[in-house]
């Protein structure tokens, strides 16, 4: 189970779940090139953002871009449900050649001083998400368009390795009745499987305060903190046991030989980037891919 090649015939699906609701436009614990505070929606679309890049970094070839990833990005809160831009405009999964070939771009000047002079080094930064931050929380309705989705691609692509959902939130859903809503949805997409096992969810809370609890192995972790962290334990999955080894180098856990959950509560921003390498380079480890 989770072994399955990454190729061209049988590509990996990432899926993105990005809250783009109205408390998103809080300051976060990230500043961007001239040293200024970020919101959480701008930190969190600059994490996307690098991420993409580097899929399609990890895709690349002499012959161009290789289709091993495809991907989608789903919002809520926001004016779009499907947050492509360009000519992926509308569109749900988009391949990693086409994710390349429709990139924005942003340039910046980043300054060094070295030995008491003042460089200055150019940056281009690729752009897919563009941040926003309006509205509610309709959670269970991203959960929902994810699975219908997902479904779709498995239909597709029945022998990959099953699709990775990651949902990026900084508060709880408007649009459920009672936990058992989302408990719902999430275990909707995790029934979801290839030949090689069940899709996977990943939940990250972000907070600018609170205990930062990430990939914990057991409910106890996270047993003193509130309701909702041990919502998104249960809404999560246990995660490919390769990944552990990784998991417990980056964030110096001693969790060997158990099952790790792929949740974290009060994540800040550095965290995030962590979570999302785990999820998307880490993932690919150790499952035939470079092909």
């Amino acid at each position: 189970m989770y072994s399955a090649q990454i190729n061209r015939n049988n590509p990996m699906a990432f899926v993105f779940l990005v809250d783009q609701s109205g408390s998103m436009s809080e300051l976060s614990s990230t500043k961007d090139e001239n040293g200024n505070p970020i919101t959480m929606a701008v930190a969190v679309a600059d994490a996307i953002n690098n991420i993409l890049e580097e899929l399609v970094n990890s895709a690349t070839r002499d012959d161009g871009v290789r289709d091993y990833f495809e991907v989608a990005l789903i919002g809520y809160g926001g004016d779009e449900t499907f947050l492509w831009e360009n000519n992926l405009k509308g569109k749900s999964f988009a391949k990693i050649s086409e994710i390349k070939d429709n990139a924005s771009q942003k340039t910046y000047v980043v300054e060094n001083i070295i030995r008491g002079k003042i460089f200055e080094e150019e940056h281009v930064q690729l752009l897919w998400l563009t941040p926003k931050a309006m509205n509610n929380t309709p959670m269970r309705g991203a959960f929902k368009t994810a699975e219908k989705e997902i479904k779709t691609w498995v239909s597709n692509h029945p022998d990959s390795f099953p699709p990775i959902v990651i949902n990026i939130t900084d508060g709880q859903a408007n649009d459920v009745t009672s936990e058992n809503d989302m408990l719902y949805a999430s275990q909707e997409i995790k029934n979801i499987e290839t030949s090689d096992g069940n899709s996977i969810v990943i939940n990250i809370h972000l907070s600018n305060g609170g205990q930062q609890v990430i990939f914990p192995s057991d409910l106890s972790e996270i047993a003193h903190l509130n309701n909702y962290a041990q919502m998104l334990f249960k809404m999560s999955s246990v995660v490919p046991q390769y990944w552990n080894q990784n998991i417990q180098d980056v964030f110096k856990k001693q969790s060997i030989g158990k099952d790790i959950v792929g949740m974290g509560v009060n994540v800040n921003m550095l965290g995030l980037a962590k979570m999302l390498n785990i999820g998307t380079r880490v993932a690919t480890k150790d499952a035939g891919f470079m092909l």
